[in-house]
C-alpha cells in the first residue's frame, strides 16, 4: 500500500543581514526524522536548499510520510557564517489519499482500424472512475469525444467508440486520461498522446434486437423482445451483410465474448452468438436469420413478420 504523504512547511527566521550578495556555495541543510527515543540512531531525511531561503521565507519539507512528532535540525551556512539549531514539531494530520494520473502506454489501430488504447490506472488505491478525452489539438479546447468509465468497468485496453460520428477517419487526434479517486478528488491529466485514426467504413449505427440459439422465436420478438443493442452493417441491405459490433469487430462468437469482457452482454450471446436479428429503424417488419459463427445475416424468416407500426 502506498504510504501517506504529508504537506509540511516551516517558516525560516534568523538574524543575519549580509552586506554582500549571498555566495553560490551558501546552503541551508534540513535534517529531520521521527522523534523516537527508542531508536536514537534512526537516519535523518536530508534536504538542502542552495541558495538558502531568506529570513521570513517558507520552506516545504518533502517525504514526510506519517503523522507523528519530528526532530528537525537546521544548519545554515551563509557567506561562511554558520549556525545550527534543533527543533521539534508535531504533524497531526496527513492527506491519506493518493490520486495518481493514469499512464497511457499506447494508442494504436487494431483489426478493421479499431482505435485501441492501452493504459494503466492504479486500481489498488482510491479508484472510483477513469475519464479520457479526445481532441483535435493538444490544448483540448476542441474536444470531440470523451468517456467516463466506472471502477468495475475498467479494463487495461479500451476500445474507443468510432461509430457515433465524432471521430473522423484518417485524422490526427490527441488523447489524455485522468483518474477519479472519489466523487470530489481527481488526479492530474496524464501525458498527452498523439494518434491518427484509420479509414474504417463510417456506416450508420442501427438499433437492433437479438435472439440467441435456444430462444423462442415468436411474435413477441416484434414487441421489443430480445436483447437491444447497436450495430453497423457491411452493406445497405441487411440480407447478406455482416453485423459489426460497437467496437468495429464482426459479430462472431469470439468477438462477442471479447467485447463482453468490456461491456455487459448476456452470456447466451457470448456462448452461442446471434441467431436472429430485427432492426427497429431499418426494415422493422422483417426478422432475419443469422449465421452465429460469422455474424452474417441470411434470408428473411418467412413464417413470421412483424406488423407495420
Amino acid at each position: 500500500m502506498r504510504l501517506a504523504k504529508c504537506k509540511v512547511a516551516c517558516k525560516m527566521e534568523y538574524d543575519y543581514k549580509p552586506t554582500v550578495p549571498i555566495t553560490p556555495n551558501s546552503t541551508a541543510l534540513f535534517k529531520y526524522r521521527v522523534n523516537d527515543p527508542l531508536n536514537p540512531s534512526a537516519p535523518y531525511t536530508e534536504y538542502t536548499k542552495s541558495p538558502p531561503p531568506l529570513s521570513g521565507d517558507e520552506v516545504s519539507l518533502p517525504d514526510i510520510q506519517s503523522a507523528d512528532q519530528y526532530e528537525l535540525k537546521v544548519e545554515l551556512n551563509i557567506n561562511g557564517a554558520k549556525d545550527e539549531k534543533t527543533f521539534f514539531f508535531q504533524v497531526d494530520k496527513c492527506n491519506l489519499t493518493s490520486c495518481d494520473a493514469p499512464i497511457i502506454k499506447d494508442v494504436y489501430l487494431g483489426a478493421n482500424d479499431q482505435i485501441m488504447m492501452d493504459y494503466k490506472v492504479d486500481i489498488d488505491n482510491n479508484f472510483y472512475a477513469v475519464e479520457y478525452q479526445i481532441a483535435k489539438n493538444d490544448q483540448f479546447n476542441n474536444i470531440v469525444h470523451f468517456r467516463i468509465i466506472m471502477e468495475n468497468d475498467y479494463t487495461p485496453t479500451e476500445y474507443i467508440e468510432m461509430n457515433d460520428g465524432t471521430i473522423e477517419p484518417d485524422t490526427v487526434y490527441y488523447i489524455r486520461a485522468r483518474k477519479h479517486c472519489s466523487t470530489s478528488e481527481v488526479s492530474d491529466w496524464s501525458s498527452v498522446v498523439k494518434f491518427t485514426s484509420g479509414r474504417w467504413s463510417t456506416r450508420k449505427l442501427l438499433d437492433a434486437f437479438w435472439l440467441a440459439m435456444g430462444d423462442d422465436l415468436t411474435d413477441k420478438f416484434c414487441d421489443a423482445a430480445g436483447w437491444k443493442t447497436k450495430v453497423t452493417l457491411s452493406a445497405d441491405n441487411p440480407e447478406g451483410s455482416l453485423i459489426y459490433l460497437t467496437n468495429g469487430m464482426a459479430a462472431t462468437i469470439d468477438n462477442i465474448k471479447d467485447l463482453g469482457q468490456i461491456i455487459s452482454i448476456p452470456s447466451k450471446f457470448q456462448e452461442s452468438g446471434v441467431r436472429w436479428i430485427r432492426f427497429s429503424n431499418v426494415t422493422p417488419t422483417l426478422i432475419y436469420n443469422v449465421e452465429p459463427t460469422t455474424g452474417k445475416i441470411g434470408v428473411v424468416v418467412d413464417d413470421l413478420k412483424c406488423p407495420a407500426s
